[in-house]
């Protein structure tokens, strides 16, 4: 029996390597995996189209998920970029909302001057 770990030859009796005193575990417990399969009789063709297919839609969903990413960001991007231009257009409506109350006020004191100018026409013409 070799020992696992360091490669020494032991006794097939021996429970530990003589070397490292590793436990010793009997050769017919350890199986590879394609030894195992074949002990279950699968085929290793079988397993290595299985394992192709397992790739491939492995591969075709990662694909599929990365682009799905891709076309999220993207409508993020564009959603960010509507908020913005909807704040712009917001912050223009409030800057033309004040320059139409400017206006208004304007207005509102030359109507004042314009009565008041008429009533002073009014009393200098009485007085005539």
């Amino acid at each position: 029996m070799i020992c696992s770990k360091c490669n020494t030859p032991n006794d097939s009796k021996n429970k530990f390597c003589k070397n490292c005193g590793t436990l010793l575990i009997p050769e017919q417990r350890i199986k590879s995996p394609i030894k195992q399969m074949k002990i279950l009789g699968i085929d290793n063709r079988l397993v290595a189209v299985a394992f192709g297919i397992l790739l491939l839609a492995t591969i075709i969903l990662g694909v599929i998920s990365f682009n799905t990413n891709n076309q999220l960001t993207t409508a993020k991007n564009k959603l960010f970029t509507t908020q913005n231009q909807l704040v712009t257009v917001q912050n223009q409506l409030a800057t033309t909302q004040n320059q139409l109350t400017s206006t208004q006020n304007q207005l509102a004191t030359t109507q004042n001057q314009l009565t008041s100018t008429q009533s002073q026409l009014s009393s200098a013409q009485s007085l005539r």
